[in-house]
């Protein structure tokens, strides 16, 4: 409402409530005039006829008028005990979460930020994604919470809603990726587009005698070393037979002597005193702001991942849109251990995060046949100019496992996979350590974070792409945007 418009007899509660909504008053005085307003009695309607009185004799488009007369209200309607004192409605709250429910008899006036602040003492996990609250009327902002509290109700309830979905039920989302690239990575683009120079074959001298690898208790040579995992690799596409067409666990027995191999090139190559080493780890937790899971590969150093998602399709259809997740999620994690937890439902961005800008993000997508390299290069700001998030892959890395497999064209395939991957896992880790050389503070990142189980969030969850509107205790659906 426009407060110079003429008007007749008494000023409604919603014409008030817009004046005082309009001057955007202090959270004290909000709250005062909530619990004035709230009263459905004949404060209300004290309320109404001084505002309209107030209306006739000065300007209440000024937020100083507006602030004056609600400040005048226990003057000149009576005095409410909450204003001046702790005292507040008594009331009780009631909080469900994942299966479990909290509650707490409210005293005083509590700010939407301090039940915020201790629903994520209760649920941890909290502190890690996006959520929002929910009551019968929908999702709770600042000023719905003060509207709710402030009536003459005994019992409030609300259900707390994580915003978002494990990594798996990304997979087989496709037509999304143009939405999730610029949302949750920051990059302006619609595909990843293939650059396979960005993925170079390390380079050495396969025949150098001083290279050695360790395979177990032996010590070998590459050569050596190489032929290994190529006699590994054609016994079990053998055994396995058209392993192929079976999406199951079969895929992993070529995958991880894959990537094993590759970690061990890596760290015969860069050897160099530092006593931290890349490593392969399986079935890694992960939870970001919007996705969370186990991922099936990480190769870590010093806390930071690169990711390994497996394509189970075989090549057929990539999942782009799981990895982009896993990729934020990631990165998610990272902010997290240098920022801390931010109270309340909207966490830090990671892409614009100063502290994370010079640490790329690297992803292979795989089958036992089929392999991808991603980098993901985040926006950086710096004195010399700026630059734009990009992303990109290698296209289609094969290796020719199957049931009848060639193993000299095995063998040259996984040498130059091997390379590849052997060379990301190398410049991963070495912008890893010159990023923290220069900023120190990126040493928080190499502490473990330990978060509750999935299990919460699995149960407790609000589908990303809807909104949720509650009618009572059942939650209606409504299509929403990402």
């Amino acid at each position: 409402m426009n407060a110079d418009a003429s008007h007749e007899g008494v000023l409604s509660e919603e014409e008030v409530s817009s004046i005082v909504n309009e001057a955007n008053l202090n959270t004290k005085l909000r709250i005062q005039f909530g619990l004035y307003i709230g009263n459905v009695g004949s404060k209300k309607q004290q309320v109404l006829a001084y505002f309209t009185e107030s209306f006739k004799k000065m300007d209440l488009r000024q937020p100083e008028a507006v602030a004056f007369v609600v400040q005048q209200l226990p003057a000149v309607c009576g005095h409410w005990d909450a204003p001046d004192s702790d005292a507040a409605l008594p009331c009780k709250l009631t909080f469900s979460f994942g299966g479990s429910v909290e509650s707490w008899d409210m005293s005083g006036t509590w700010m939407l930020k301090d039940v915020v602040e201790r629903l994520e003492q209760i649920w941890p996990i909290l502190r890690a994604v996006s959520y929002e609250l929910h009551s019968d009327e929908g999702t709770v902002t600042e000023d719905m919470w003060m509207t709710l509290v402030t009536r003459d109700a005994r019992t409030l309830q609300f259900e707390v809603g994580a915003v978002g979905r494990p990594f798996t039920d990304w997979r087989g989302n496709h037509g999304l990726l143009s939405r999730l690239l610029p949302k949750y990575l920051g990059v302006d683009a619609y595909i990843v587009p293939d650059d396979i120079e960005k993925f170079p074959q390390l380079q050495f001298d396969d025949r150098d005698v001083s290279l050695r690898l360790p395979l177990g208790v032996q010590e070998l040579n590459y050569t050596e070393f190489i032929d290994k995992i190529k006699t590994e690799l054609a016994m079990k596409a053998s055994a396995l037979g058209d392993f192929n067409s079976v999406v199951n666990i079969s895929q992993r027995d070529i995958i991880s002597p894959v990537l094993a191999g590759a970690v061990l090139l890596a760290r015969a190559i860069g050897e160099g005193g530092d006593v931290e080493r890349p490593m392969l780890k399986s079935e890694e937790p992960i939870v970001g702001a919007h996705a969370w899971g186990t991922v099936d590969y990480t190769i870590t150093y010093r806390n930071v991942h690169i990711i390994v998602v497996e394509d189970r399709t075989g090549g057929v259809s990539v999942p782009w849109e799981q990895v982009v997740m896993v990729i934020a999620a990631a990165r998610d994690a990272m902010l997290r251990k240098l920022e801390g937890h931010a109270i309340g439902f909207k966490k830090h961005c990671h892409s614009e995060a100063n502290d994370l800008q010079e640490l790329p993000s690297y992803a292979i997508i795989c089958s036992a046949t089929v392999w991808r390299l991603l980098k993901y290069t985040p926006p950086q700001q710096t004195d010399a100019g700026s630059r734009q998030a990009s992303i990109v892959q290698s296209g289609v890395l094969g290796l020719s496992v199957d049931f009848d497999c060639e193993t000299e064209e095995l063998r040259s395939g996984l040498d130059g996979l091997l390379r590849r991957i052997a060379h990301m896992v190398l410049a991963h880790s070495h912008q890893v350590q010159r990023a923290m050389e220069r900023m120190p503070r990126l040493q928080q990142l190499k502490r473990p974070e330990y978060l509750a189980e999935f299990k919460e969030l699995q149960d407790g969850m609000v589908d990303a792409s809807h909104s949720v509107v509650l009618a009572g205790r059942r939650g209606q659906l409504v299509p929403g945007t990402l």
